[in-house]
């Protein structure tokens, strides 16, 4: 009798369980990029993309830029920023400027947003 009793409580238990575990399934949540990084995406769009390209994929003027490229992963934050700065496009970025797009070359999921930052200048143009 107590066999039957534990075999049925431990047949409510797994059944209470298996439903709490089929609860409807939650979205994962977002990351968004650090607001540095999303200030770099703006510069990016405006000093880098006529070069690097809208989405960083390179073009004849200017390499591919990825958060995984040597470029990026062999320098210091210092380094980058020092990078940044004394492009051979002399783009005259003010230290925090600077500051802003090296976080955002380093950062892999402001890079996602990129299409966002460039989307102003192709709606402009679209509409002249």
């Amino acid at each position: 009798m107590k066999t039957r009793s534990l075999l049925l409580a431990a047949t409510i238990l797994t059944t209470f369980l298996t439903a709490a575990s089929c609860g409807p399934a939650q979205e994962p949540t977002p990351t968004t990029p650090n607001p540095t990084s999303l200030d770099g995406a703006v510069l990016f769009a405006a000093y880098c993309a006529e070069c690097h390209g809208a989405n960083a994929e390179g073009t004849d003027r200017g390499s591919r830029i990825t958060p995984d490229s040597p470029a990026i992963l062999n320098r210091t934050e210092e380094q980058l920023i020092s990078l940044v700065q004394f492009h051979r496009a002399a783009l005259g970025l003010s230290p925090q400027q600077a500051a802003a797009l090296a976080s955002f070359l380093r950062d892999h999921q402001a890079m996602r947003f990129l299409a966002f930052a460039a989307a102003p200048k192709i709606m402009i143009n679209y509409f002249r």
